[in-house]
């Protein structure tokens, strides 16, 4: 279903994403776990109930990492804090704009390519590059 699955999983955590504050680093690995959980679910063809639970498990899930992070920043006083924030708020809208509502099955279905898509560059970007920013800032 996702280009990128080829070369191997596209929602696995690697070490080298940590930033170095456990509470942080494990939401991130948590977050990744249930974006693979999701995949695998789009790929087994698993019932739309199944899919909404685990969507709603991970927005849950992200909006209290998003928290905590939020709270990291400016407990450290990291510069680019209010620059990071509106990155989350952005990524949370378009996580919402992108679950399906299953109108139909193709529509269910490209719907769900976008999404992995998204949390593709989410999980591989966002948090190897802005969130690997606080983790250098905090190592300063």
């Amino acid at each position: 279903m996702h280009p990128r699955c080829e070369n191997g999983p596209v929602f696995k955590w690697r070490p080298a994403r940590a930033i170095g504050v456990p509470e942080i680093d494990a939401q991130h690995m948590a977050l990744f776990e249930e974006a693979d959980r999701i995949e695998r679910a789009v790929k087994a063809r698993e019932p739309q109930d199944r899919l909404r639970a685990l969507l709603a498990s991970l927005a849950d899930h992200a909006v209290e990492h998003f928290i905590a992070e939020e709270k990291l920043m400016r407990d450290v006083g990291f510069p680019r804090r209010a620059e990071h924030v509106q990155e989350h708020a952005y990524m949370m809208r378009r996580f919402q704009s992108l679950v399906p509502s299953w109108k139909s099955e193709r529509d269910s279905a490209a719907q769900m390519k976008a999404l992995l898509g998204f949390l593709d560059l989410w999980l591989n970007t966002h948090i190897a590059h802005s969130d690997g920013q606080i983790g250098d800032f905090i190592r300063k």
